[in-house]
């Protein structure tokens, strides 16, 4: 079992999770917490493999011949 933490919630983020029980969307304000970090954990990661990817991209050899418009072209008959 996980270690308890004690947290006192006031104003908008109370009244957020009574509406969220009441609406029968959480069985529980623990089940309402846990869902909330879990999707904070998301966007870290999310973030994270972001800042990896314009780091690889900042330190990658530039592309002496690229064609902006060729290569727009080329991602439009792709994604079409």
């Amino acid at each position: 079992m996980g270690k308890s933490i004690s947290v006192s919630l006031e104003g908008h983020f109370e009244e957020f999770i009574s509406e969220k029980l009441n609406k029968g969307s959480f069985d529980s304000p623990l089940s309402i917490v846990q869902e909330g970090l879990r999707l904070l954990e998301l966007e870290d990661n999310k973030i994270e493999n972001l800042n990896t990817a314009l780091e690889t991209g900042k330190n990658s050899p530039l592309i002496k011949d690229f064609n902006p418009t060729s290569f727009l072209e080329y991602l439009n008959k792709k994604n079409a």
